[in-house]
């Protein structure tokens, strides 16, 4: 049928499927080389530029200290780092580039990728598991995340790890924040939403806003794999650590 996705397109995008903590590394390490392929142009993933959008919101330095967890190829830092590519892709304008991410994943092959995409440092590093590096502690404003909180891939202590990278704040007009995407429905599924709510209830996070937008949006019209539209909302919440 017209329009449909060639064969060996599914084929990859079945690769998607089935994570575990287990065997993460060596599965991204599968789908690396067409991953922004696949994602991007295949099936449509504007999580990055949601991401890129929520700094704006709050009003993030253009200097300011960014962590982005499991950053996998960089695609987030290549929109936060670069005005014109950034305005193809949002109806929001970036008259600066942010000029200080530092890109962090489990994958090695992914990371080879970022390279080349505005991070400042990248580092290996397993998320979720108890295994934070304490030279990334206490060093950024910000701590973002896109597509990282879903099926599994990591567990609600993400949460933890997030707050621990920040700066301490000393005013409360500081810009400290947490900012992910993730699927409503994850937040009870997958234990985040309680994990928030204990931070919240610890008066160490506050719920600030979120946006709210479709992923895989370039499935419309077409069946992909398993893939087709759905809605997804990237979270802010300001940090009180």
């Amino acid at each position: 049928m017209e329009g449909e996705p060639k064969v060996e397109v599914n084929e990859e995008l079945m690769k998607y499927e089935h994570f575990d903590q287990e065997g993460i590394v060596d599965k991204y390490k599968d789908l690396a080389e067409k991953y922004d392929e696949m994602l991007e142009e295949v099936v449509g993933y504007p999580d990055p530029v949601k991401i890129c959008e929520a700094l704006l919101k709050v009003g993030i330095p253009k200097d300011a200290p960014i962590c982005d967890f499991g950053c996998g190829t960089g695609l987030m830092g290549k929109y936060a780092s670069d005005p014109e590519l950034f305005a193809k892709a949002s109806s929001e304008s970036l008259d600066a580039p942010f000029s200080n991410i530092t890109g962090i994943d489990a994958s090695p092959e992914m990371l080879e990728k970022a390279q080349s995409r505005g991070y400042t440092k990248l580092s290996e590093v397993f998320l979720g598991a108890g295994q934070f590096p304490a030279d990334l502690e206490g060093k950024f404003d910000v701590a973002v995340s896109s597509g990282v909180l879903a099926h599994g891939h990591v567990s609600a202590e993400l949460f933890d790890e997030k707050l621990r990278c920040l700066r301490k704040s000393e005013a409360d007009d500081d810009k400290r924040y947490i900012i992910f995407t993730t699927r409503e429905e994850y937040l009870d599924t997958l234990g985040y939403g309680e994990k928030l709510k204990q931070l919240e209830d610890e008066g160490k996070i506050k719920y600030e806003d979120k946006l709210t937008f479709t992923r895989y949006q370039n499935t419309t019209d077409k069946e992909v794999s398993r893939f087709k539209p759905v809605e997804v909302s990237c979270f802010i919440y300001k940090a009180n650590v």
